[in-house]
């Protein structure tokens, strides 16, 4: 028997079975980064959607009670930024392999619109200047804050963290001669500088035995409530639930006296938590902006504005900045306020009142 074989020509190949004479031409580095990147962006893009959907979900539930499922989405909840950030560090990638995720963009500016509003911006010839600084516990030295408050001039000052070391130097700080002054070696010492007399002055300690200070600032002739708070972190469900119910009680006992007032300190929360839910309605909206105050290494790059000057439906806001490291962890907030001419008449006193109130050492 003759067998003939044909010539393979160029470029052909004879199949043996499922198999190939010739190899298939490998797939570049860049095939392959993009087959990798198709298959981690979508699950990417949607972790840091869902990140940023979690102050809808715990505003829908601040009314409810709190259980470990509210606790961990209001922890998720604060960090907008880094899910900011995420989404922002996916639109190249999407670029690159899988422009459909391009569409994701479209949410970068919900932080902006699910935060607790902000109260609005106005011009005035009065202003009162306040700052809001978490100085650390473990600061003992008065220098940095002092040179800070020289050039900034603020009208009253609130102070977090102040240990019993830093305590009695504030006494030097003379351009502040009306001080109220509780200090601890915890993270809970607090104390309200100010250049305005203060009357009903008051400490008052919860079951956690956490301080907080309640005094009227006799400014312009007019009597201002300010509260300065420092609440436990919220490390879990309890200390959640007594962050939230505290800022809502002293809000709410503010608001229906109806005058002026203010309640600044380090809340341990964002204006995406659920601690903000419902201010708005009582009149009370946030005078800061949503700048990083905590942690201040890196200028806040990485970080969560915890640190606030929330003011009741009585003002507008000038001006609204943040400071310098004063060697805390957290940045200080300082704001300009204007009072609202239209106030409730009941704040304004008949004859200036200039007396200093008695140090609470």
């Amino acid at each position: 028997m003759i067998y003939s074989q044909a010539p393979i020509l160029p470029g052909s190949y004879i199949r043996w079975g499922m198999h190939s004479t010739t190899s298939q031409p490998n797939p570049g580095p860049w095939s392959a980064l993009q087959r990798i990147i198709r298959r981690r962006l979508p699950w990417w893009m949607g972790a840091c959607t869902l990140g940023l959907l979690t102050p809808l979900l715990t505003q829908a539930m601040s009314t409810g009670p709190v259980g470990h499922l509210m606790w961990l989405l209001d922890l998720v909840a604060h960090w907008q930024w880094l899910f900011v950030g995420g989404l922002a560090l996916g639109m190249p990638m999407a670029l690159f392999a899988m422009p459909r995720c391009l569409f994701f963009a479209l949410l970068l500016p919900l932080p902006w619109w699910t935060a607790a509003p902000a109260v609005r911006l106005s011009q005035g010839d009065t202003t009162l200047t306040v700052a809001s600084a978490n100085v650390h516990v473990s600061t003992a030295q008065l220098g940095p804050l002092a040179d800070w408050l020289t050039l900034v001039k603020p009208d009253v000052v609130v102070l977090l963290e102040v240990s019993r070391s830093l305590g009695p130097q504030l006494v030097s700080l003379q351009q502040y001669p009306h001080q109220i002054v509780h200090a601890d070696d915890s993270p809970f010492g607090v104390a309200v500088l100010s250049k305005w007399p203060l009357q009903a002055s008051v400490v008052r300690q919860d079951s956690d035995g956490v301080a907080h200070i309640q005094t009227e600032v006799i400014w312009d002739q007019q009597r201002i409530h300010l509260l300065a708070f420092h609440p436990m972190p919220p490390l879990s469900p309890h200390f959640h639930a007594a962050r939230n119910e505290a800022i809502r009680r002293f809000t709410s006992q503010l608001q229906t006296e109806n005058r002026p007032a203010l309640l600044a300190g380090d809340l341990n929360a964002t204006p995406w938590s659920s601690a903000f839910a419902g201010l708005d309605a009582l009149g009370w909206r946030r005078t800061t902006s949503l700048r990083p105050t905590w942690p201040s290494w890196g200028h806040g790059v990485v970080g969560i504005p915890i640190d606030h000057v929330l003011a009741s439906e009585h003002w507008r806001v000038a001006q609204s900045g943040l400071g310098p490291d004063l060697g805390s962890d957290h940045r200080p907030v300082v704001v300009r306020l204007v009072r609202m001419p239209d106030a409730h008449p009941a704040s304004k006193l008949t004859s200036p009142q200039a007396r200093p109130a008695a140090n609470a050492q």
